[in-house]
């Protein structure tokens, strides 16, 4: 199991950190880099949301000091299939370098905004030397699954009880043999 979380709230610093040390788990938080102490201006544009504030360089440097990792998410939050795949190629690769370049940490794993990917944005993301990228394709993953195409579990969708989780059936392995009525 891996927790993610996506955008870089600066909220994970007051809720999460403190659950996450509590349980002993580690986490990876995927920053959009060319926001890093702003706003989640992509959300307000998008679908009118309220600005929600972003953790800062202290923040993301008490994140990593805390032991959890850092993500990209591109650099402005763009929908990768949408845009040429001259800017898709540079904001998967330019947000790679800006976080390791910012922090001094790898960064190993990506996050396709708005879950959205294709086989040739998957490929920018190949091509940029990610080891891992999720989308927002729900499920579990086997060790057969694509590491740059990795399902998940979102926390803002329906509930996410083990009852719910074992009745997906999308997993590819009996999960079932776990949960007896």
């Amino acid at each position: 199991v891996v927790i993610t979380f996506d955008d870089g709230s600066r909220t994970l610093m007051r809720h999460a950190l403190p659950v996450l040390a509590e349980c002993g788990f580690q986490a990876i938080v995927y920053l959009v880099a060319g926001a890093i102490g702003g706003v989640n201006h992509w959300d307000i544009a998008a679908f009118g949301e309220a600005p929600d504030a972003l953790m800062s360089d202290a923040d993301v440097r008490e994140w990593l000091a805390a032991g959890h990792e850092i993500g990209a998410h591109t650099v402005t939050h763009c929908r990768l299939t949408r845009v040429p795949p001259g800017q898709a190629r540079e904001e998967i690769l330019a947000s790679r370098l800006a976080l390791e370049d910012r922090f001094g940490v790898p960064v190993r794993h990506f996050c396709y905004p708005y879950g959205k990917w294709s086989p040739r944005v998957r490929g920018f993301v190949e091509e940029a030397g990610y080891e891992t990228a999720v989308t927002l394709e729900a499920g579990a993953n086997t060790p057969a699954a694509d590491a740059l195409a990795l399902r998940r579990f979102s926390a803002n969708h329906p509930a996410r009880t083990v009852r719910n989780f074992l009745s997906l059936g999308r997993v590819g392995f009996p999960l079932r043999f776990f949960w007896q009525k």
